[in-house]
């Protein structure tokens, strides 16, 4: 189980650090942990239910959760972005705490799946992610690198190419997809993965959703994009129906 959990670890900050350029670098506040409807960000992510077929929930523990959480919070912070203009700043927190933060990560058919969902600081009207659009569409911003300064990949170089998908934004005040194409350097290791991203704003809570191969998984698979959609939409009607 230990070995297991690094590697959701790995996989699910490497994730987050390509993230920060669609969420934005942390603005040095704390999420707290209940949105305006009240309801705790804890509650509202998906269980096994609503999970495409083949793919389950991880069994995890408080801590192991805590520890996932603090990686992709960590992998986010000080990253350099090359060019500089393609980097958003915005949301994402400095501290996040599984009190406060709703995780879920699942795994199936060789991929990492996670969903967080946390209270959105300035962004129910989606602002951020309209700004986080113009950035990926401007022409100059596809191809973008990203040194990771902290987290379990630090001091990795990711390359990646982005591309826009078109998913239903449901009752999402402004959702936002992308599909990224990566090279990995760290040392003398390389890697190159596919990863997508989504972030949407349902009703005042900041929603997001990523997919990557799992490594070292028997099987390890490309990214299924419909699969990813289907636990997006599933992510943003679950908060719909009942923040």
């Amino acid at each position: 189980m230990a070995s297991r959990v690094v590697r959701l670890t790995s996989v699910l900050a490497a994730a987050a650090a390509t993230t920060a350029v669609l969420a934005g670098c942390g603005d040095g506040s704390e999420p707290a942990g209940e949105g305006p409807s009240g309801r705790a960000a804890v509650d509202l992510v998906l269980d096994d239910g609503a999970l495409p077929s083949g793919y389950a929930v991880a069994t995890l523990g408080k801590d192991q959760m805590q520890q996932i959480l603090d990686q992709m919070v960590d992998s986010t912070k000080g990253v350099e972005v090359d060019p500089e203009r393609c980097r958003l700043d915005g949301s994402v927190p400095e501290k996040a705490d599984t009190a406060d933060a709703g995780l879920m990560v699942a795994t199936g058919h060789g991929l990492a799946v996670s969903e967080s969902v946390e209270v959105a600081a300035d962004t129910a009207d989606g602002g951020d992610l309209d700004a986080a659009r113009a950035i990926v569409t401007d022409p100059r911003c596809e191809t973008v690198t990203v040194k990771v300064a902290a987290g379990p990949i630090k001091d990795s170089r990711v390359s990646m190419t982005t591309t826009v998908l078109d998913v239903p934004r449901g009752e999402a005040a402004a959702v936002l997809a992308v599909k990224r194409v990566t090279r990995t350097e760290n040392g003398a290791r390389t890697g190159e993965r596919t990863v997508l991203s989504g972030r949407a704003v349902v009703k005042g809570y900041a929603v997001t959703v990523e997919m990557s191969p799992l490594d070292g998984e028997a099987g390890a698979a490309d990214v299924d994009e419909d699969a990813f959609a289907a636990v997006l939409a599933a992510a943003i009607s679950e908060v719909a129906a009942r923040a």
